[in-house]
């Protein structure tokens, strides 16, 4: 893969968050929360280039804590 294939295409689902109020977003309303915006980023990113290998996303809202959006539940391999 392609990594500037990949930063172009997380650059361009960033952008729909980048400087906004989540709460002010009608898809985080109810729940502005790590794991949907991870599940939002997936979403945008399959949905913009459906042929990109992604398998996951993880959100750090610190060193030590994360959420992770992964279809399934699970990460084969991992």
């Amino acid at each position: 893969m392609d990594f500037g294939i990949l930063k172009q295409a997380l650059a361009g689902v960033l952008s729909k968050l980048d400087h906004l109020n989540l709460n002010d977003n009608p898809y985080f309303a109810d729940d502005p929360s790590a794991e949907r915006i991870a599940l939002f980023i997936f979403e945008n990113l399959k949905q913009d280039n459906p042929d990109l290998p992604i398998a996951a996303v993880d959100v750090f809202e610190s060193n030590s804590s994360m959420a992770r959006y992964c279809p399934g539940g699970s990460i084969p391999g991992f």
